[in-house]
């Protein structure tokens, strides 16, 4: 091991004037020998005499000769000479290593004189002996040389803590923190064990002596009944009041000048509000007093330290997915009456590596498992034919990527259930976590990309939209395209990103890593994806097609393929087809193994964009058709009975008079025939 300035030298079985078990700092070696540097601790005698305070120790300079010691360490016998690590501070000082003294500074309240500036006074203090170095080292005593520039001081200098400060220096590299005051015995005095009776602290106003010491029972009672009152919304007062009414059995009276006050009926000792919380704060860390008394998630979100990014470990598109829904503020127009629907929620399916959103759901009144089916059928097809399905027109470089995530963070509740992953055994995401309830942060990669509301203090209100929810749908993927074309993803890249991509939008990233072939990725074929997640519901098939919440689906791949099942059965029979509940304008039947896509057939030649309609708006369609047909029906008797009333009335006759008779009617004779001629002039 190499030695230089600082390094430790050990003697296991003694050298000449060097004792074992003893540390020695090398120096500096010259042609006059080796120094080497011996800090020899302050006896208690002198510690009680007051001339050591801190119990700094005391310097000693050994010499010796550069041709024994050299012989020591590289000739002579195994173990006589062992090289230490070199160090860059006294071994008092051990716990300031690698510390910023502004920092320090900063840290304390109202001091005096800051570490800087002291440590500065000191370095003035032994710079004229710097000056001369080489001639102290050099003489026969140096500490003599060292006790004269002490005296010359202004003011004058301890010689023991001058030599301190000039060996200190030296010794471990001229670093400036080896001339800070000693902290090892600062603050080691208990005071559990003083026997003094005095009053300690600071004065009352009430008296020097008015209070009460805290001693080791108190500690250990003011501990525990903290660790038994404490919980989430109490107040350091409540806390406090507890504490001294359930742990310490005090009682509340009245006592000078009406002010109440806390006493104990048997005139034991109890804290103060400012000793409880002293003895509470020494035992407990801030973290977990404010996790006790604010709770987890709001600790976690203002004053828990970061523990790293969400990113650090993975490096594969697909690696790891968060999905997460939000609401929409405004309320979605119904495409039938106008009123307001119930508000949409839009799930986002998020690439944890790239940033990038792969998938995108839909539900109407509510957070449902088909809101995220509908996403991970987003993930998995290509992303044409999902916009597409919504009447929007896109390339395939607009919005790459197609297959599903192996695992993912999912949100408690309705996105986490089994119905939220798949409805098919032969593919289902794997849980990787589940964030817990109310934490926002830990579904921070798919959180951060949801829209923002503003609150207010105003009354409350909410929006009714010109759009249905259709429009609103078609908005939200918009929006989509929008995030993964401009969100910042700079502090995602690694140095071999950075020099290729051009643009630091999730979109470029996500084109890179797969052309890389960091994809980690399932594919899937679009019937696959349309089996494990869409929504199975019961339809009627007619010789007219496919009959769905009393709209018609028909499709040429239908009437090839599926002609059997529309001309075997003249009446309808049930089956079950696969919906995606936020549009309609497709479904899909299985035949015979195979996937067959029907569209929406609507009575009357109409413009593309009135097939494009949500599962709410044929729900309210066929509630409203039924109403109508109930009315129409009635309307209908009623109108029939109107026109026979006014009829009696005009003729005086009922609307069906006349007598039934048995047999055939007879025929007509030569009179009849005259007058049924004669009736015919009267038309």
């Amino acid at each position: 091991m190499a030695i230089q300035i600082g390094t430790q030298i050990f003697a296991p079985s003694g050298f000449r004037q060097l004792r074992s078990g003893v540390a020695y700092y090398f120096v500096k070696s010259s042609a006059g020998g080796v120094l080497l540097l011996e800090f020899e601790a302050a006896s208690k005698r002198t510690i009680a005499k007051g001339k050591l305070p801190h119990a700094l120790p005391r310097p000693h300079l050994m010499r010796v000769p550069r041709s024994a010691f050299e012989s020591a360490i590289t000739e002579g016998e195994d173990g006589l000479l062992q090289v230490g690590p070199a160090q860059t501070l006294p071994p008092w000082l051990t716990s300031l290593a690698g510390k910023d003294l502004r920092q320090l500074d900063a840290g304390r309240r109202d001091p005096v004189r800051s570490h800087v500036d002291r440590i500065q006074a000191r370095l003035e203090f032994i710079r004229p002996a710097l000056a001369c170095e080489d001639e102290i080292l050099a003489s026969v005593s140096p500490e003599k040389t060292l006790n004269k520039f002490a005296s010359e001081c202004c003011p004058k200098q301890h010689p023991m803590r001058f030599r301190l400060w000039f060996f200190s220096y030296l010794a471990f590299g001229r670093n400036p923190m080896a001339l800070h005051y000693s902290t090892s015995n600062i603050g080691t005095w208990d005071r559990h064990l003083s026997t003094s009776a005095k009053k300690r602290g600071e004065p009352s106003r009430y008296g020097i002596s008015y209070g009460y010491n805290v001693d080791s029972t108190m500690d250990v009672a003011i501990r525990r009944g903290y660790e038994k009152v404490a919980a989430l919304g109490l107040t350091k007062h409540e806390i406090h009041d507890a504490i001294l009414t359930d742990v310490f059995g005090c009682q509340v009276r009245v006592g000078a000048h009406g002010y109440r006050e806390y006493y104990h009926p048997e005139g034991d000792p109890f804290p103060s509000y400012r000793q409880c919380w002293f003895v509470i704060d020494k035992h407990f860390e801030a973290i977990d007093i404010r996790r006790d008394l604010k709770g987890p998630s709001r600790v976690r979100t203002e004053s828990a330290p970061s523990v790293g990014r969400f990113t650090d470990s993975v490096c594969n598109l697909m690696e790891r997915i968060e999905a997460d829904g939000y609401v929409l503020a405004e309320r979605p127009r119904g495409l039938i009456e106008g009123t307001a629907l119930k508000p949409l929620v839009v799930v986002r399916i998020r690439c944890t590596t790239a940033g990038y959103l792969v998938g995108i759901g839909f539900s109407l009144g509510g957070e449902r498992a088909s809101a995220y089916r509908m996403a991970l059928f987003c993930a998995a097809v290509s992303k044409v034919k999902f916009c597409k399905l919504f009447g929007i027109e896109i390339d395939e470089m607009t919005w790459p990527g197609q297959g599903v995530p192996r695992n993912g963070v999912l949100d408690r509740g309705s996105g986490s259930g089994p119905q939220a992953l798949s409805l098919s055994p032969d593919y289902t995401i794997q849980v990787r976590e589940l964030a817990p309830a109310y934490a926002g942060q830990s579904k921070a990669t798919v959180e951060s990309t949801h829209p923002k509301k503003h609150g207010n203090l105003e009354a409350p209100e909410y929006k009714v939209s010109d759009l249905t929810a259709i429009q609103l749908a078609r908005r939200e993927i918009d929006r989509l395209l929008v995030d993964n074309d401009t969100i910042n993803i700079s502090p995602r890249l690694t140095p071999d990103l950075v020099g290729s991509l051009r643009k630091h939008s999730p979109l470029a990233l996500w084109n890179e890593l797969e052309r890389r072939g960091r994809n980690d990725s399932l594919p899937m074929s679009f019937s696959d994806a349309v089996r494990s997640f869409l929504d199975q519901r019961q339809a009627n098939i007619t010789p007219e097609g496919v009959e769905y919440l009393g709209r018609r689906y028909d499709s040429d791949a239908l009437r090839k393929h599926g002609s059997h099942l529309l001309e075997s059965h003249r009446s309808s029979i049930k089956i079950k087809v696969y919906v995606l509940p936020a549009c309609v304008r497709h479904i899909w039947l299985d035949c015979e193994d195979q996937l067959l896509e029907l569209d929406l057939r609507l009575p009357l030649r109409s413009p593309s964009e009135e097939h494009y309609v949500s599962i709410g708006d044929l729900e309210q369609w066929l509630e409203l058709e039924k109403q109508h047909s109930a009315r129409q029906t009635t309307h209908r008797m009623a109108s029939r009975r109107e026109s026979k009333q006014s009829f009696e009335e005009a003729v005086g006759k009922a609307w069906d008079s006349g007598s039934r008779r048995r047999g055939k009617a007879p025929r007509p004779t030569r009179l009849s025939q005259v007058e049924t001629s004669e009736s015919k002039r009267d038309f």
